[in-house]
């Protein structure tokens, strides 16, 4: 219940979902300083998902983010979970350990109009 009154909060902030254009960086993404979101109110994936497990991780909760080639998405830890690096390289890592109940992840977007998306 927590996690999804955060999600809706964050919803309710009306940040409207900017895809950058396919020359925005030759490798990873850019984070947008948080005045420049305030100010534009326009996010990327990654700049949702950070602001995401801040709150999350306020609320003392474990939050996770997983990172794809062209997308980023958050989760958090059901359980207490010891993981033998920081990183984990390897998605089938976080498949095993969401089927296990042990991680729960989404890959939803806020688009702006106080709804969320699948991306």
């Amino acid at each position: 219940m927590l996690v999804s009154a955060i999600w809706a909060a964050i919803c309710w902030l009306n940040l409207s979902y900017a895809l950058p254009p396919a020359s925005f960086e030759v490798e990873g993404q850019k984070i947008h300083a948080s005045e420049a979101i305030w100010g534009t109110g326009v996010t990327n994936c990654l700049d949702t998902s950070l602001l995401f497990v801040t709150c999350l991780e306020q609320a003392q909760l474990h939050p996770v983010i997983a990172l794809t080639e062209n997308h980023a998405f958050c989760g958090i830890w059901l359980c207490k979970v010891t993981l033998s690096a920081l990183i984990a390289e390897e998605a089938e890592l976080l498949r095993k350990h969401a089927v296990l109940s042990d991680l729960w992840a989404s890959r939803k977007t806020c688009d702006g109009k106080n709804k969320e998306t699948a991306d």
